[in-house]
């Protein structure tokens, strides 16, 4: 059996959830809870699709508005920060 069939079958003999019940089943997907706390990163090469897993970076500790950053970075204040 192909590969993509049994992953489809795999994947459609799990409850699935879709994000809104007015979405096509494209969007929906199977929990994977043992990959919690990890994400799946895709590199294409010469071709090929390479798929790994890795942890996920914790949130930086900043706690800085958008706007604000943007406002510093604008006006190049940002930038005299550094040189400080």
């Amino acid at each position: 059996m192909p590969m993509l069939l049994i992953f489809l079958r795999f994947c459609l003999s799990k409850a699935y959830n879709k994000p809104h019940p007015l979405l096509s089943d494209v969007y929906a997907h199977v929990l994977d809870r043992d990959n919690a706390g990890r994400v799946q990163e895709l590199v294409r090469r010469d071709g090929s699709c390479l798929f790994s897993w890795r942890d996920v970076r914790p949130i930086p500790p900043e706690n800085e508005w958008f706007e604000t950053v943007w406002r510093e970075y604008n006006s190049g204040e940002m930038f005299r920060k550094c040189d400080k």
